[in-house]
């Protein structure tokens, strides 16, 4: 059996050897303190501060919810529902194929960033978001009127009023 590797053999252990040395017991400290008048919660560690210390509002990211926390354990949640406000996407989209170009993409923008703002949660910011984008895409439309009437009524002009004069 010339092919068969040699037999393992485990290494000598030294008087020194890392692995076999224990690490040292380390310190262990006192415990802290727990002033009298913090509550002390199931499975919280003793002397660490509660989790509800003094009163706080906590402003809810999601729908504007608020969340009141009192110096108990109690916590009130005090909500009112309102709903994503309206981002006027398609009349920017309308008036950006049919009106007015440039008013129609200034509108575009202002309306994709209405869902975005309401999804962090920044309903103050989708509101104005979804008024600019009405605004732009109102204004894109009556500039986009006005100019289609005067293009009209010039291109009438200049191909049925002039060439029936110079008759």
């Amino acid at each position: 059996m010339k092919d068969d590797p040699p037999a393992y053999s485990p290494p000598a252990q030294q008087q020194g050897d890392p692995l076999q040395r224990a690490y040292p017991l380390q310190q262990i400290y006192p415990p802290q303190l727990v002033y009298p008048t913090q509550q002390i919660y199931p499975g919280q560690q003793v002397g660490y501060p509660s989790p509800v210390a003094y009163n706080q509002v906590a402003y809810n990211r999601q729908r504007g919810a608020i969340i009141l926390t009192a110096s108990s354990p109690n916590v009130i949640v005090r909500s009112h529902v309102t709903k994503m406000p309206n981002n006027y996407m398609g009349l920017s989209i309308f008036v950006t194929l049919c009106c007015c170009l440039p008013f129609g993409v200034v509108a575009m923008m202002k309306a994709s960033k209405v869902k975005a703002r309401w999804a962090e949660g920044d309903i103050r910011g989708a509101h104005l978001s979804s008024k600019d984008a009405k605004m732009w895409s109102t204004s894109g439309l009556v500039i986009g009127v006005i100019w289609i009437i005067v293009c009209t009524f010039v291109g009438f002009y200049f191909y049925t009023v002039i060439p029936a004069l110079s008759d």
